[in-house]
Parts: structure tokens; C-alpha cells; sequence
């Protein structure tokens, strides 16, 4: 039976929004020398153990001239009987056993000292002990753990004969557990405190914190008042915790993507909502690959990721990076034994800061956005304000005071207000979906387009989120500025965005450029004859001067192509609806013309000036 350790009674007590028990105890260099010999602990081993030790320590059946240093020792016997206490590394106790809410992802929580002497903990998942457990040790190591190499496959065994009576809830994911009750962070839990976060990695996510509540208050929530694009801002940052209880969605969430020139303050806007839930280093650029994107979003579930910079995506991957991190679920992938690994899955708002629109990017790798795609990362003009992305200076001599201002506080005061957002949530007795139904019947987000509908929903949900937040004393704004904010970015983005369904738009717009592009080299005159013109190449219509304008004749190859992809069914829908088609036959939307003696259907298409 391994050796017993006994713990304070505090150890089983859980302070309030911490990630679970208080370890009291205190913090020894393994190198110290021992103490005197009348102060040194003597321990009674039932041989063969593993035992774990803070402080020097001797053993009762061990005459051995030296006590032994803290640590994790394996107590065996040689072939004569004789003790043999094998020190395997620093200290490495197993404080509880872990699963998930479905009884899979097994571990346990390794509490441990590392090389500067300090404490630490780690829910790591069994399946990292598999083979040889390499992947284990090698991220005990990064994280400070050393042990003698020689007998390294003592950890291993260590970790898979202990049997801990304590029992966590394994979250593989931030963010919301155990029907709210619980709000999963890296390094906290908030709420109940059973539920712990368990990772194969050490998580870089940046969601750490630094401040104080009144200081976020003062110095970055007071000066976002009076500026609709930083609150709008801030609202996203905290509409991530909303995705769940109040939109009640599984999976996925939406984004905003902050438009225009570079240093009017965008970044900072960013910077801002970041530090509701971490360091600036929250800031990711879009140049990740999508699988990093993946990973990434996976880690910030229910919270809020910021992306800078558009155009540092490709081109040819940034429609599918959208649709991938608002539709919330990862790619599907084999494991190499065979079967399925369960995709990752995430709720988060995606904060976004380009020079140009998701169309005009896709543009150029050949690509045309789609409407779920204009849907889910809606393009919001910041930078057309008094000073920038900015209303109001706060005192500041201009938007460049105030926006190194904002940058010097978020450097300083991040994450607090975040998980005072999430505790107030848990405490909420107010009925959010409810809450969020009436935002959205609100007469500024009343639309009958499907996209603007979603839109409005996503501009619905960050007002929801910035007037919970005001209301729980942690913005400094009045109350009803979310509100107004959301409303003001919702004007913006439907202005800039242009009426009609966007896919109509986008037919249209597709059509008229092309007969722009082609009129001169793949048409030719209706009426003249073939040997009398130029070689047409390529050919994809006719045209024929009217009293109302030029009239162009495609050929529904033609008119497939001009479409841009899109079905030949919806653009000639597309092209009736919008009044285009100026001729046609009897219950057709064709019209037969002979062309070089030969009877042709055509469509017969006068563009007009797309709204």
C-alpha cells in the first residue's frame, strides 16, 4: 500500500471563485538545508509503497546517516531485505480523480513543486500516460517538474496505482458547465468549484487577470462612454457569456469586424474588449492557419476572440474561417487506431479589425462572400467618426491621447471584469431569453431580410450584454448607452452593407460588372452579320441599341457565367424581380431570336444601377 499523507483540514475547503481546494502549504526550496535532526519527521513505511514528502523526512526502518529530501521516493527492498527509499523527483501528490459529465476524459489532479520551489496543480487527462507516457513527462517538465530520468517509469506508476477520494468534473472547455452553475476558466473556476479545467497542454489563451474592478472601471469602462464603437466593443466582449443563457445556442456565436483606415483607434477598440477577459495578448491576427483558428476558439469558449487585421488572412481560406468560427463546430478527423475523435466545439463572439470588408478580401484570390458569410462577420464602419473610431476625447488633446491611453490601461487592468460579469450572470434572477426576445422586437431592429434579421439579432444580443454589465456596476455607463450603441452600429453596418437580399445584390452587382468588363469583346451586333464584325471569342451574348438603351442578349452560358456561381434558376428570379429582363415570350423569361439564321433563346437583360 503506498504511504499516506496527511493534509490539513483546509485543504478540503474551497475559497470562494477559486479552481478548487486552498493548499496552505508553504513554499521550501528542495536544496534548503534540513532542518535540525529533532524537527525532522520519521515516517513507518509498509514496504513496497511510493511515497510523497514536503520537508526532510527520515524513514524508521532506514538507519541512513542523511534525512531525505522532500520528494517522491519509491520505498522497495533489496533481495536481502534490506530498506531501498529510491527518490524518483520533487514532490508529486494526487489530490482527486476526474471525469467529464458523461463519464469519459478521465484524470487526475497532480499537485506538485516545481525547480524555483513553488506549487502548482494540473488536471491532466489519463490518456496521456499511454505507452511510454512521454507526452506526460514532457509537459511536467515544461511546466518545472524534474525528476531523476534513470527511473522516470515510477511517475507513470505513481500516477496509475493512485486511487484519490476525491472526485472533480473534468471540463475539457471554458466557459459555462453544470447548467450555469459553474464558469470554467483556466486558472479559476467560478461558481462551483467541482468543476475543473483539464488540458493536455499548458493553456496560452491569456486569460489571466491584473487590477482591480473600479480601476477597469475608471480608467478603460468610463472613457468607452460616449463612444458608441468602443461600447459597441465592449458589448461584444461581454455578449460571449450570453451565447447560453440568454440566446440559448449550443454552438457558435457571430462577430463584428471594425472597418476602415489603419491608426483611427481600431486596434484599440479591440484592446478594449480583450481586456474583459485577459492580457492584451488576447489580440491574436488572422494569419493563424485554420486549424490554429480552431484550436484558438476552442480555448476561448463563451468568452470573446479578438482577431487584428483582416487582410493578413488568405484570401482564398477567410470565407471558410468565418463560416468555421461561427458555425462553432472543428473539422471532423480519424484517429489513427480508427473511429472518429470528437470534433471541437465552442460558443464565442469574434471581435474583428480590417481595412476592407470580407468581400473585398475574398476578391482577391477570385473568391465571392456568401451571405452566411456577410451574416456572421458583419462589416461595421468605425473609423468615420470626429476622431477616428472616436466621439468623445474625455479630457484627451486628441483621438491619439486617447486612444495611448486606453492601450496603457488595458496593459494594467484585464480579466476581472470578465468574471465579475460571469458571476453576476450566475446570480441573475431576471429571465434573459426573455430579455434578449424584447431587445430584438425593439423598432430599430425590426427587418423583414433574412440577413438583416440575423444582424439585428447579433447587435440585439450585444445591447443585452452591455446593459447587464451597466447594471451590475462594472461599465460606468448610464443606462440605455449599450442600447443606443448597438443600434448606432446596426445603422452603420446596414448603410454600409446596402438594402435588398444578398444574394440578389450580389447577382446583380455580378451581371452588371460583367457586361462591363465584356461588352466590347464577347458580344456582338443582333442585327449584323456575322462576316461583317469582329472575330468573337468566347462568346457570351448579343446586343441591339433600343430607344430605352442598350439591350444585351446572353446566351444561358453566358448568363451562368455573369452570375457568379450562383444557380441560372435564382439569377433569372433575381434579374425578373429586379425588372432586367425587358423581353421575353409567352410564359418564358427567354426570348427567341434568330441569330445567322438560326432560331436562339436569349435572355434579354437591360442592367440597371444596383441600390
Amino acid at each position: 500500500m503506498p504511504a499516506k499523507t496527511t493534509h490539513p483540514p483546509e485543504l478540503n475547503k474551497a475559497a470562494e471563485g477559486s479552481a478548487g481546494p486552498i493548499l496552505p502549504f508553504k513554499t521550501i526550496n528542495p536544496h534548503d538545508q534540513p532542518p535540525a535532526a529533532d524537527q525532522i519527521t520519521i515516517k513507518n513505511i509498509s514496504r513496497p509503497c511510493y511515497g510523497v514528502y514536503d520537508d526532510f523526512v527520515r524513514f524508521a526502518d532506514n538507519p541512513a546517516p542523511e534525512p531525505h529530501r522532500a520528494g517522491l521516493y519509491w520505498h522497495g527492498a533489496n533481495r536481502a531485505g534490506d530498506p531501498i527509499d529510491q527518490r524518483i523527483g520533487g514532490p508529486l501528490h494526487i489530490e482527486a480523480l476526474s471525469h467529464d459529465e458523461h463519464s469519459g476524459n478521465f484524470g487526475r489532479l497532480l499537485r506538485f513543486r516545481d525547480s524555483t520551489g513553488q506549487w502548482k496543480e494540473w488536471l491532466v487527462p489519463m490518456a496521456l500516460l499511454a505507452g511510454n507516457g512521454e507526452a506526460l513527462r514532457s509537459e511536467l517538465l515544461s511546466r518545472g517538474y524534474t525528476y531523476n530520468d534513470r527511473y522516470k517509469a515510477h511517475i507513470l506508476s505513481h500516477i496509475m496505482q493512485s486511487q484519490p477520494r476525491e472526485r472533480l468534473i473534468a471540463a475539457i472547455r471554458t466557459g459555462w458547465h453544470g447548467d450555469g452553475t459553474a464558469f470554467v476558466l483556466p486558472q479559476t473556476t467560478l461558481g462551483d468549484t467541482q468543476y475543473r479545467f483539464q488540458a493536455e497542454h499548458a493553456h496560452d489563451s491569456h486569460l489571466s487577470t491584473r487590477g482591480t474592478l473600479d480601476a477597469w472601471r475608471s480608467q478603460i469602462g468610463e472613457r468607452c462612454s460616449g463612444n458608441p464603437i468602443l461600447i459597441l466593443s465592449a458589448c461584444t466582449g461581454f455578449a460571449g457569456a450570453l451565447l447560453k443563457p440568454a440566446k440559448q445556442q449550443a454552438v457558435g456565436g457571430a462577430g463584428l469586424n471594425l472597418l476602415g483606415k489603419s491608426s483611427q483607434g481600431k486596434t484599440t477598440a479591440l484592446q478594449v474588449a480583450a481586456s474583459i477577459w485577459g492580457s492584451p495578448e488576447t489580440v491574436r491576427n488572422w494569419s493563424a492557419t485554420g486549424n490554429g483558428l480552431e484550436a484558438l476558439a476552442a480555448s476561448l469558449n463563451d468568452t470573446l476572440l479578438p482577431l487584428d487585421e483582416l487582410s493578413q488572412s488568405s484570401p482564398y481560406d477567410a470565407g471558410n474561417m468565418v463560416y468555421l468560427l461561427a458555425n462553432g463546430t472543428g473539422k471532423q478527423r480519424a484517429k489513427r487506431t480508427g473511429g472518429m475523435r470528437p470534433a471541437s466545439r465552442w460558443r464565442l463572439m469574434v471581435l474583428s479589425s480590417g481595412e476592407r470588408t470580407l468581400s473585398a478580401h475574398m476578391a482577391e484570390g477570385g473568391k465571392k462572400a456568401k451571405a452566411g458569410q456577410e451574416a456572421r462577420l458583419l462589416d461595421v464602419p468605425a473609423v468615420d467618426r470626429p476622431y477616428g473610431a472616436f466621439d468623445q476625447l474625455h479630457g484627451l488633446p486628441d483621438g491619439a491621447g486617447l486612444s495611448n491611453a486606453l492601450k496603457q490601461a488595458t496593459s494594467e487592468q484585464y480579466g476581472l471584469t470578465g468574471q465579475a460579469f460571469a458571476r453576476q450572470l450566475m446570480k441573475y434572477k431576471g429571465d434573459l431569453p426573455n430579455e434578449y426576445s424584447e431587445l430584438c422586437r425593439l423598432p430599430a431592429f425590426q427587418v423583414s431580410d433574412g440577413v438583416e434579421a440575423r444582424a439585428a439579432g447579433t447587435f440585439a444580443l450585444l445591447a443585452l450584454g452591455g446593459e447587464l454589465a451597466t447594471s451590475f456596476g462594472l461599465t460606468g455607463w448610464r443606462e440605455g448607452e449599450a442600447i443606443e450603441a448597438a443600434v448606432t452600429g446596426f445603422n452603420l453596418w446596414r448603410d454600409h452593407r446596402g438594402t435588398g437580399n444578398t444574394e440578389d445584390r450580389q447577382i446583380l452587382e455580378a451581371i452588371a460588372d460583367f457586361i462591363d468588363r465584356h461588352g466590347d469583346s464577347r458580344f456582338s451586333d443582333l442585327d449584323q452579320p456575322a462576316s461583317a464584325g469582329p472575330l468573337i471569342r468566347d462568346r457570351a451574348g448579343y446586343w441591339r441599341n433600343t430607344a430605352e438603351g442598350r439591350t444585351y442578349y446572353l446566351t444561358s452560358g453566358g448568363l451562368k457565367e455573369a452570375g457568379a456561381g450562383h444557380e441560372l434558376k435564382a439569377i433569372i428570379a433575381t434579374l425578373d424581380a429586379a425588372g432586367w429582363i425587358t423581353e421575353r415570350n409567352a410564359g418564358k423569361n427567354s426570348v427567341k431570336r434568330r441569330v445567322h439564321g438560326k432560331m436562339t433563346s436569349l435572355y434579354a437583360i437591360q442592367p440597371q444601377e444596383v441600390a
